[in-house]
């Protein structure tokens, strides 16, 4: 699991070094269909909303037992990486810039009990990560194809 922090540790340095290169714009993405808001922070953590998978390229399975999307992403790919050690990774676009995409998942994590591990923005790039029961999502935007490119990164601490 040591490698998997050492990924989102080097990915999140060059996304904040500005190095991180936007992908080709997606041939044909998939509308996630829209889920639940996030619940107020008096919501039991159990009670936590999923994002519906009902899409041409669907979300793994399993992913949304532990991790989250936002409602309005279009998702352009998703992939189990190691679904045993909760790794997944999909990546998507969602019209808004990076700022909302950093202000709308700080939110969802603070409001949902979600530990904070890092938070970093500069210019048309955000990163945020954080860890709840021995899980850390990792998402990486970045300004470019209809708003921001959105990149979400799972696994296991």
């Amino acid at each position: 699991m040591r490698l998997f922090s050492i990924v989102c540790v080097l990915a999140a340095a060059i996304a904040v070094a500005g190095c991180a290169k936007p992908a080709d714009e997606p041939a044909s993405p998939a509308a996630v269909d829209a889920a639940p808001a996030p619940q107020p922070a008096s919501t039991p953590a159990s009670a936590e909303p999923t994002p519906a998978a009902k899409a041409e390229v669907a979300l793994p399975e399993g992913f949304s037992a532990h991790f989250h999307v936002h409602p309005e992403m279009t998702v352009s790919s998703a992939e189990t990486v190691d679904a045993a050690q909760g790794q997944y990774k999909v990546m998507g676009e969602l019209r808004a810039s990076s700022r909302e995409v950093l202000d709308y998942f700080v939110k969802y994590f603070q409001d949902n009990g979600w530990e904070e591990d890092a938070v970093m923005e500069q210019e048309g790039n955000a990163v945020v990560s954080f860890k709840k029961d021995g899980y850390l999502q990792y998402v990486d935007t970045h300004e470019g194809g209809i708003g921001a490119r959105i990149t979400i990164t799972t696994g296991r601490e």
